[in-house]
């Protein structure tokens, strides 16, 4: 794997662990 796809993924983890987030959250407001 390069570098780049490495880095890829790390955003793209850090996109979906913020999306989880704020859905842990709207469901915690209900």
């Amino acid at each position: 794997r390069s570098i780049a796809d490495l880095a890829g993924a790390a955003v793209i983890d850090r996109v979906h662990l913020a999306e989880a987030i704020q859905y842990r959250r709207a469901l915690a407001t209900r």
